[in-house]
């Protein structure tokens, strides 16, 4: 059974406000508002994930800051890793020369 004829099997009152809410407002509409509606949606969740990421990074960057300026002030000579896939293994290793570098001035013990 289609919705027209479901409709028309309402009580009269239902079934004139379901008439004047199409008047009013065109199905066409209802689904356009829908669609931007969705969008919306879809680009607030990008927005939201990219702005992450953003965060993550100067998050990151942070970090390798304070390592470079730690290095510096403990006078630690290090190389920046050539290539990202190495990040894991030289912070690590900077890491560490940071903190004996801490323990022999007592900061850390």
């Amino acid at each position: 059974m289609d919705i027209c004829k479901q409709i028309n099997k309402l009580p009269k009152p239902i079934k004139d406000y379901i008439h004047e809410l199409e008047s009013v407002c065109p199905a066409d509409l209802v689904q356009e508002l829908v669609n931007l509606r969705e969008n919306q949606k879809a680009l607030l969740r990008k927005n939201k994930m990219e702005m992450q990421d953003f965060i993550d990074q100067f998050t990151e960057d942070l970090q390798f800051d304070a390592l470079k300026h730690w290095a510096a002030v403990l006078g630690i000579d290090y190389e920046e890793p050539p290539i990202d896939d190495m990040w894991p293994d030289w912070e690590s290793e900077l890491r560490g020369k940071i903190a004996e570098g801490m323990a022999k001035i007592g900061v850390l013990k």
